[in-house]
């Protein structure tokens, strides 16, 4: 699978799980030790939770701002890895994992204990921007953290080191990853097992098989309300479906993902999977996804 597909796959997909561990709102004190931080800190996470990625981004820096001014090792470490989420859920993957680094030398200076989702986030962020040996090591060390019974956490990380591995074409490690996920019970993981699944596949060459998992997996990310993530499983059926020599579904796939990406203001992946089913709707005769996909590609270049 190209770079262009792997930026962003594992952020749409892997976040709304992330954000759900991520997500409980802090214990109500009787007597909160700081009204203003509280407030501060509730406010990002709504913004978080309700996809406003770049106002919980500017929340979040001044939530951990009054976590510095108390000196607060326990809220700088659970504001900066939220801080870390909010980052990549804007699309800045490099700031993302910047603040999930800082986040844990604070940490450490303090002689608290980094804990496993930070290094997960981090993980994240290293895959995003290809770095593919910075992102396993944090994934490893996510996985070692993690509780036993944190299922979600451990989860998400074979799913990250089950992707690299994909993307390196090592079927062999894919296999021992879906082997780790199991047949987990959080609809999020399960969606996470169809789209590795659907890497396998296409990995044996299975293309056709393949564009049916990665089917299965967008109708669960659309039932999670994860439209960022169901609109690049549309996409990565889209691609099994042109391997497959399925140029009509694959047309048809890739308009659906660019149409539902301009919607959602991703202009960068709407273009080039507008720009997939221009060309293959060209080719094939299919006049009405031709001209829509033309018509809005000429929308996004104004």
């Amino acid at each position: 699978m190209s770079r262009s597909w792997r930026l962003g796959w594992l952020l749409a997909g892997g976040l709304l799980l992330l954000s759900a561990c991520a997500s409980q709102p802090p214990q109500q004190a009787a007597e909160p030790s700081d009204p203003q931080l509280e407030s501060s800190w509730r406010l990002a996470r709504f913004a978080l939770q309700n996809g406003q990625h770049d106002q919980a981004v500017v929340l979040y820096e001044q939530a951990l701002a009054l976590a510095y001014a108390r000196d607060d090792a326990e809220a700088i470490g659970n504001v900066g890895y939220e801080y870390a989420l909010a980052q990549l859920r804007a699309g800045e993957p490099e700031a993302a994992a910047a603040q999930a680094a800082r986040t844990r030398w604070e940490l450490e200076r303090r002689d608290a204990d980094p804990f496993a989702e930070l290094f997960l986030v981090e993980a994240v962020a290293h895959y995003e921007v290809g770095q593919s040996a910075l992102a396993r090591e944090a994934a490893q060390t996510a996985i070692d953290l993690a509780r036993p019974d944190d299922v979600a956490t451990r989860g998400r990380a074979y799913f990250v080191l089950g992707m690299l591995a994909a993307d390196a074409g090592d079927t062999v490690y894919v296999e021992r990853a879906l082997v780790a996920l199991g047949d987990p019970g959080q609809d999020a993981l399960k969606a996470d097992r169809d789209e590795l699944e659907g890497r396998r596949l296409m990995l044996a060459g299975d293309a056709g098989t393949a564009q049916r998992v990665f089917e299965a997996a967008a109708d669960r990310r659309r039932e999670l309300r994860d439209y960022g993530g169901m609109t690049r499983g549309l996409a990565a059926a889209g691609e099994a479906a042109e391997v497959a020599r399925n140029p009509t579904a694959a047309a048809d796939l890739y308009y659906r993902a660019g149409l539902s990406a301009t919607i959602q203001d991703d202009p960068a992946r709407a273009e080039i999977w507008l720009t997939k089913a221009l060309d293959l709707a060209a080719e094939n005769g299919l006049s009405g996804i031709e001209a829509d996909a033309r018509a809005r590609l000429l929308s996004l270049a104004e």
